[in-house]
């Protein structure tokens, strides 16, 4: 009977999963990971595996059948097999990620950051320990595939307020919803979006101690809103004062993660971020304007127009109430009815 050859079609057969993963302490030449999952269908003998070297972990299955690709390495715990056969282990990591190439990692997490799923191979060398004794030298070469975070799909949101302005622009205060459909946790720090309305950046937002978990996940932004382009500003807030709500897209900008770095692999996942929404526009309590008056005016008739249907009117003055619902002043420089 050979025991290395059991040992090693034990390893071969078992399919590794993983329920739950975190990256957070974003390095430009590494990350911390902690993941738990599972080992199945893992022979039948009881043994404790354990992985002398780093674990190589290349990016697979990728786009237009591209070549596996080292993202980096990490150390592996040990994984106690046991159970009624087939065998099982739980998957316990917390380890430190050794990046390989930032540019490679960019790639990787923009494809994970915009993606359905993703998949690592799992690549080393293995020693099982079992009946008291030891089988080095055995191989390691596993797939896991996790879900991606498909863009964080279907954004919302759930509150907005311009409650001031200043010469840098109109304040922005709003709170939105993002739902991730993966099971990965990232540790994001600090973060900055562009606010963009057709292609044009109409203002940023920033959001501090941002943990993307799975699940639905709640951004309280701050920013503003710039006041160069006036003519455009003008355009959107007659069709957001309207009722008609602003589309926008809030693009990724920037990362600044909790150990005050700028990865930028992270930085290139994070830009590749386009959030499509919708801002509300204010519910109103009263009408914007009311109460208008013309206490004398003229009506002319077009003596070329014997049908008499075109009349002008002219009034030498005209007023009416005039209440914003935000704090911040508006300059209103025409009116139509």
């Amino acid at each position: 009977m050979n025991l290395t050859a059991i040992a090693q079609q034990s390893i071969t057969s078992a399919e590794l999963s993983l329920s739950a993963t975190s990256i957070s302490q974003a390095q430009e030449s590494s990350f911390h990971i902690t993941a738990s999952g599972m080992a199945t269908n893992a022979g039948a003998i009881d043994a404790t595996l354990t992985f002398p070297d780093p674990i190589q972990v290349y990016w697979t299955s990728r786009p237009n059948n591209a070549t596996d690709i080292l993202l980096g390495t990490m150390n592996m715990s040990p994984l106690s097999v046991g159970g009624t056969a087939p065998k099982s282990a739980i998957i316990n990591l917390d380890t430190s990620f050794a990046v390989a190439d930032p540019t490679v990692m960019g790639e990787f997490a923009s494809f994970m950051i915009q993606g359905s799923s993703f998949s690592w191979l799992l690549v080393g060398s293995a020693m099982a320990q079992a009946f008291g004794l030891s089988f080095p030298g055995l191989s390691l070469s596993k797939v896991v595939t996790l879900s991606g975070f498909n863009s964080l799909p279907n954004p919302s949101v759930s509150a907005f307020n311009l409650p001031d302005s200043d010469s840098s622009g109109i304040h922005v205060v709003t709170t939105a919803a993002a739902n991730n459909p993966s099971s990965i946790t990232i540790d994001m720090g600090s973060v900055g979006f562009n606010m963009m309305y057709n292609g044009t950046a109409i203002g940023s937002l920033q959001a501090s101690n941002v943990v993307i978990a799975p699940g639905m996940n709640s951004l309280n932004l701050d920013g503003r809103m710039y006041t160069t382009n006036s003519d455009l500003l003008s355009r959107l807030f007659s069709t957001f004062l309207n009722g008609n709500g602003l589309a926008v897209s809030v693009v990724g900008n920037s990362v600044t993660t909790s150990t005050n770095t700028q990865p930028s692999w992270l930085n290139k996942a994070f830009q590749s971020l386009s959030l499509a929404i919708s801002l509300p526009s204010p519910a109103l309590s009263q009408p914007i304007v009311s109460g208008l008056a013309m206490p004398s005016m003229t009506i002319s008739f077009n003596p070329q127009d014997s049908t008499g249907n075109t009349v002008s009117v002219t009034a030498p003055v005209v007023t009416a109430n005039f209440k914003s619902p935000y704090a911040f002043n508006i300059n209103v420089q025409q009116v139509q009815t």
